[in-house]
């Protein structure tokens, strides 16, 4: 699995470059999918299934700017 850097919109800095599991070739070079892609594509499959995905506290799974810090 190549290694790519992927800038964290929470953070405002690039990781490192690390073997992420969700990537995918644009031109010439690999680059990580974002999260708020994957949350889209998670909720947009469950939804269709009739099973909307929820976070512990039965609130609805989105990509919050104002995030508490915790890891997701």
């Amino acid at each position: 699995m190549p290694l790519v850097s992927a800038y964290d919109s929470l953070e405002r800095l690039w990781s490192a470059p690390m073997p992420f599991l969700f990537q995918r070739r644009c031109g010439p070079e690999d680059r990580a999918i974002p999260r708020n892609y994957i949350y889209t594509c998670l909720n947009d499959a469950l939804a269709a299934s009739g099973r909307p995905l929820r976070d512990p506290d039965a609130s609805g799974l989105d990509d919050d700017e104002d995030d508490d810090g915790a890891e997701d």
